[in-house]
């Protein structure tokens, strides 16, 4: 269950100094600290809930679309996540 591995990432977090923010899509729309480390974690879900978001999904995910074939990511997904990152590393000092 996701919120079981959440809250276990919380616990082994603790007491380290780690602040934890989810932040499930628009990495774009997120304000970090000037100068801090960012842990990026689990990329692959940050892309499948960018895929799957009301606003990727109306425009890409058309019929036509899904049966031309394309075995690729929707080019908002790429832009969403590319864009987001780029804004992170704007922001922090590290980002891994």
């Amino acid at each position: 269950d996701a919120r079981a591995r959440i809250a276990r990432h919380h616990a082994m977090r603790r007491d380290r100094g780690f602040v934890t923010i989810e932040r499930y899509t628009d990495l774009s729309g997120l304000k970090v600290p000037e100068g801090s480390n960012v842990l990026l974690e689990d990329m692959g879900n940050l892309v499948a809930n960018e895929m799957f978001s009301k606003k990727n999904v109306a425009d890409e995910m058309l019929p036509d679309k899904i049966h031309s074939g394309e075995t690729h990511a929707p080019s908002g997904t790429v832009t969403a996540v590319l864009t987001g990152v780029d804004h992170l590393l704007l922001q922090c000092a590290h980002l891994t």
